[in-house]
């Protein structure tokens, strides 16, 4: 339309200038060119003014539409003047920066960004009349974070020259917010807020950098919670959640600024410190170890908690992580494979733990289809007569080509596997029918069996004793049963199957007594028959004085409760003279008599046994 206007004014024009000079020829007149001059003149002055007019009103539209973006609060955006260097602020970005005027110098902006070199650098691109977009953190006048991506183009004149810089900015800080969440949920353990396993190997990695420079020892800690498991089963989840919260927290507070702390996985911790020499990666051990072994407080609930920790050191035993982890998790496994609860440093030419543990994974159900183990029997004696009141059964295993493995070795690792509890029945059966050939022998003795805590726990476990005493036609009161402290910690449990057990008329002795986790005052509510002290304190008697203190203490706390004491790990007289000395009348131990094979025992039994079929705790007693 436009295009045929301007032609139809072409055509129009055309034919009054031909008119013109026409005109002129005829009369020598100029007066029609003039005309025509003035009819184009018009239309330029005309064309230019209606041109000018729409440019003036765009403009005035723009302007009322810039002034009220600026003076939106939601919006951000910015112009820059080179010339005065003010920045004029929308709305929304006096809002962000806390500020009330919305003009304010380039120098005063700066202080909102504390990355000064950054800033610097963005007003120095624009100055130079090229565009720039930059992600900048911003901090408000209250200290408040937040994160934008600024963005300013150059507003230019006819010749190029730049009049001023039109800017925005998005306000990236959501975004942000998400990112830094999600970097944590990648590199954090959600649980204990700890790191995980990558990052740690990662910042590991860093340290040990930093280390060899400075020629420093660095002590890689790998911690195990000990039967861990047991408590989720039983205590439920949430208590093990609990526990492990509390764990990071105490690691926390006792780790230096620089040290590195993670949840390797379910149970398992992992601990990088800078450490002087050896006996200070000792002494943290030893701190750490104690943090876990002090009592926890979980949905109401005092709990124990034993650990096995194994260590390696920097650059002894290892100049990367992945060397240093191997060996610490070797040295782990051997505390799990002799004793838990305690901690080893990895030894150079040790035996290789974690084979050593597949090769018995591996085994012990064969073994216990091949009947490789058999149980061996230990005399209970009374201390005041010599008298074998009670025989303790024992399990051994003597494997074909791994030879004599010990209990400590293979019960923990038939727990891990869930073959304790067929190998547990095979025990208790055999047991009770060996007790049942004694007594028709006329050898009248208790038959103490040791109970792991996944059989005390299974739903089972009462009905199997039932199902073997009338099996066996034992009397339930020849039968006693030994389990350990830990068991305490779930005491509403433990204490409805003890009193089913009393019920029936077993026997229940604590078994390793002072090692484990027994609450004096939930003891004190249980129908406990005997409290066993362990060997480890009995044969330290006569070394340290504040132990022989502790078996005395455990001595009374038997007599204030009404619970007979036996002493374990018995090896000379002396020793039975000074638990006869402060109250303790019955023991074990190889003073006495090793364990032997049925047979054995039978011939010792035959030589040396109760006169009647009297009950020898009870009748201490009277």
């Amino acid at each position: 339309m436009r295009h045929q206007g301007q032609a139809i004014w072409l055509a129009i024009s055309l034919l009054i200038f031909l008119s013109g000079i026409l005109y002129w020829r005829q009369t020598g007149n100029l007066a029609g060119i003039i005309f025509f001059v003035l009819i184009v003149a018009c239309r330029f002055f005309g064309v230019k003014y209606l041109r000018l007019k729409k440019e003036l009103a765009t403009a005035r539209s723009v302007k009322e539409q810039l002034e009220s973006l600026f003076a939106n609060p939601e919006t951000l955006v910015w112009s820059f003047d080179p010339v005065t260097e003010k920045i004029k602020l929308s709305g929304g970005l006096k809002n962000l920066f806390g500020l009330t005027a919305g003009e304010i110098s380039i120098e005063a902006v700066k202080d909102f960004f504390p990355d000064g070199k950054k800033i610097n650098t963005f007003f120095k691109v624009i100055k130079e009349g090229h565009a720039e977009t930059l992600v900048l953190k911003v901090r408000d006048k209250k200290g408040k974070i937040s994160w934008l991506e600024v963005s300013a183009v150059p507003v230019l004149n006819e010749q190029g020259k730049v009049l001023k810089f039109i800017g925005t900015a998005q306000d990236l800080s959501r975004q942000k917010a998400t990112e830094r969440k999600l970097k944590r949920v990648i590199n954090f353990d959600t649980l204990t807020g700890l790191p995980n396993r990558d990052l740690f190997l990662r910042l590991a990695e860093r340290a040990i950098d930093r280390s060899r420079s400075n020629k420093e020892m660095l002590a890689l800690i790998l911690i195990d919670l000990d039967r861990f498991r047991l408590i989720n089963n039983v205590l439920g989840y949430e208590v093990g959640e609990e526990i492990l919260r509390q764990i990071a927290k105490r690691f926390m507070k006792l780790i230096k600024k620089g040290d590195l702390a993670a949840r390797h996985n379910s149970d398992e911790f992992l601990l990088f410190l800078q450490v002087k020499d050896k006996e200070e990666a000792e002494a943290a051990v030893r701190r750490l170890r104690d943090s876990i072994t002090a009592p926890f407080i979980a949905q109401g609930r005092e709990i124990f908690v034993s650990c096995s920790i194994g260590v390696s050191l920097y650059p002894e035993n290892g100049d990367n992580i992945k060397e240093l982890f191997r060996k610490a998790d070797k040295a782990m496994n051997q505390v799990k494979l002799k004793e838990k609860n305690n901690y080893q440093f990895y030894l150079p030419g040790s035996k290789d733990t974690v084979r050593r543990k597949i090769e018995l994974e591996q085994a012990i159900k064969s073994a216990y289809e091949n009947r490789q183990f058999k149980i061996v029997y230990q005399p209970k004696v009374c201390l005041q007569t010599g008298k074998i009141f009670a025989v303790e059964a024992l399990l051994r295993w003597i494997h074909p080509s791994l030879g004599n493995i010990p209990p400590k070795e293979f019960i923990s690792v038939a727990e891990e596997i869930g073959m304790i509890l067929p190998l547990g029945k095979w025990v208790l059966e055999e047991a009770c029918k060996q007790n049942r050939k004694w007594q028709e022998r006329g050898i009248y003795v208790n038959m103490d069996v040791n109970v792991s805590a996944l059989q005390f726990e299974h739903y089972r476990f009462i009905q199997l004793i039932e199902e073997v005493l009338e099996k066996t036609k034992i009397d339930p009161a020849y039968l006693g049963l030994e389990i350990t402290e830990s068991l305490m910690q779930n005491f509403e449990k433990s204490a409805e199957i003890i009193w089913q057990l009393k019920k029936i008329g077993v026997k229940v002795s604590i078994d390793d007594f002072g090692i484990g986790y027994s609450s004096l005052n939930k003891l004190s509510k249980l129908p406990i028959d005997v409290i066993k002290i362990d060997k480890c304190f009995i044969q330290e008697i006569f070394q340290d004085d504040k132990t022989a203190a502790l078996v005395k203490t455990f001595i009374e706390i038997g007599k204030k409760f009404k619970i007979q004491v036996l002493a374990e790990g018995i090896e000379n007289e002396e020793t039975v003279q000074f638990l006869l000395e402060h109250g303790c009348y019955f023991g074990q131990g190889y003073y006495y008599s090793p364990p032997r094979e049925a047979a054995k025992i039978e011939k010792i039994l035959q030589q040396n046994r109760p006169a009647s079929r009297s009950n020898y705790y009870l009748d201490s007693r009277q």
